[in-house]
């Protein structure tokens, strides 16, 4: 199924939360030690919240960029910042990442409770879901995809933007939790873009979990694919510069087994290009909300 006669496929999305060249860089280097190119989300602004990390506008974060750029890493979007900016900063701030970064973002990841997020919380169920999403958390909190909203650009990013992310699994095959990937959805009507789902390693205890060594031969041996979502800001490199062992370990036995190691976008087109439909059905991605909810709560 993969390129180049290899068993199964893996990449890794590290969202930037609270992420410095300091305590991020070290694990770069040992990716591209190993030959695993992956994607790296930015903002183009500092966070205007409880968030800290590093943006495009700073000098020294932004070098470091695009050296991973250079480097054959993917760079993408994790909104223009952290907490709220309007449909006027964020367009603005496209803009910026464009001459930045040589072009718009190809894919873009909503980030925690920014309200600019385009089409998260209950609005990112299906509809047998939502009223249950609803009732857990009945404040509609994001409007990226609501045009009477000040925060909408859905219009923007269904020209711009290719990929966004949806939901989140457990388990290291996402393929095998989610075959259809990626796909569009008829009724996220402001958004044409394609979703797909990913595997929850959010921090280096999860991560290192989801790829232990009998984790990665059950991969292997299922021809898999697996889409991390991680944040290599949170406890991946210990305050000496020292990435944690344990997860070293794992990633270096992972490397060594001849998987295919893209960047994300590379995958995800390779997928599609081997698809039938772009469209799915409102019953298929009930069937998803159902899995999820299964894992979150039996």
């Amino acid at each position: 199924m993969w390129p180049n006669n290899k068993e199964f496929a893996f990449t890794i999305i590290d969202d930037t939360d609270n992420a410095t060249v300091e305590n991020v860089a070290p694990v770069y280097e040992l990716l591209f030690e190993l030959g695993l190119l992956t994607t790296k989300s930015v903002w183009v602004y500092p966070p205007r919240d409880h968030y800290t990390g590093g943006s495009l506008v700073e000098e020294d974060y932004y070098s470091f960029i695009l050296d991973l750029k250079e480097k054959g890493f993917e760079i993408c979007l994790h909104g223009v910042g952290s907490g709220s900016f309007t449909r006027e900063e964020i367009i603005e701030g496209l803009q910026t990442y464009r001459k930045l970064i040589g072009d718009y973002p190809s894919m873009h990841i909503n980030h925690a409770q920014s309200p600019h997020n385009i089409y998260w919380g209950y609005r990112g169920c299906s509809k047998l879901l939502q009223k249950y999403a609803k009732w857990r958390s009945p404040s509609d909190r994001f409007w990226g995809d609501d045009p009477s909203s000040k925060y909408f650009w859905g219009d923007f990013a269904k020209t711009h933007i290719k990929y966004m992310r949806s939901r989140t699994f457990k388990g290291i095959n996402t393929l095998g939790v989610d075959p259809r990937m990626p796909y569009r959805d008829r009724d996220k009507k402001t958004s044409s873009n394609f979703w797909f789902s990913s595997s929850d390693g959010s921090d280096v205890h999860s991560f290192t979990s989801l790829i232990l060594p009998e984790n990665v031969d059950k991969l292997r041996e299922e021809n898999g694919c697996c889409i991390v979502y991680t944040h290599f800001a949170s406890g991946f490199v210990d305050s000496f510069g020292v990435v944690n062992p344990k997860f070293e370990k794992c990633i270096r036995y992972l490397a060594s087994q001849g998987g295919w190691f893209v960047p994300a976008g590379e995958l995800l087109n390779y997928l599609l290009a081997k698809k039938k439909r772009e469209y799915e059905s409102e019953a298929y991605f009930t069937w998803l909300d159902l899995k999820r909810f299964l894992e979150k709560w039996v």
